[in-house]
């Protein structure tokens, strides 16, 4: 049933869903292209949610270190601290 949230219309809601599954496959694919995709997101606090999650979970796919690495200069300062703290512990794995 989580599973279909990834699918919703609403970011939130797909950020959600991402983390709730990701706690038991954070290499599923649809979390890890959620999380990458909510990093782009407008709203600065799903920007910094997605960031947080990273690392806390930790998914292994490449892709992950690039899209947090694009956003190290992001205008919200919130947001570049949560991706140089989800950066820190990839680096730690």
């Amino acid at each position: 049933v989580v599973e279909k949230l990834l699918g919703d219309k609403d970011s939130e809601v797909r950020l959600e869903a991402a983390l709730t599954i990701g706690k038991t496959n954070a290499n599923h694919l649809g979390v890890v292209s959620i999380l990458i995709e909510s990093l782009k997101d407008k709203n600065p606090t799903t920007r910094r949610t997605a960031a947080e999650a990273i690392g806390v979970l930790r998914p292994s796919d490449e892709a992950v270190v690039g899209a947090l690495q694009a956003r190290a200069k992001d205008t919200d300062p919130a947001v570049r601290k949560a991706v140089a703290g989800a950066l820190e512990k990839l680096k730690k794995k």
